[in-house]
């Protein structure tokens, strides 16, 4: 699980950086914050908010192009 959650992190950070989003520093920043703090169930939070934003963003972005590509097969 482990591997898994970093694993995710490292991808939601690339598609961050590639997206130019100010998610990307300020999300590691509150980390690390509750890491300094140890508070594991915030940063457990905030890991789970980025993971949704992106999630979400990427659905947005898949349904419109999907349409695109229909008409391409048309």
């Amino acid at each position: 699980m482990q591997q898994l959650t970093l694993r995710l992190r490292d991808d939601v950070h690339r598609y961050h950086v590639i997206q130019k989003s100010d998610a990307t520093h300020d999300g590691r920043a509150s980390i690390r914050a509750c890491v300094r703090s140890r508070d594991a169930e915030r940063a457990a939070a905030i890991i789970q908010e980025r993971l949704q934003v992106a999630c979400d963003d990427l659905m947005l972005t898949r349904s419109r192009d999907e349409p695109a590509a229909a008409n391409d097969d048309e």
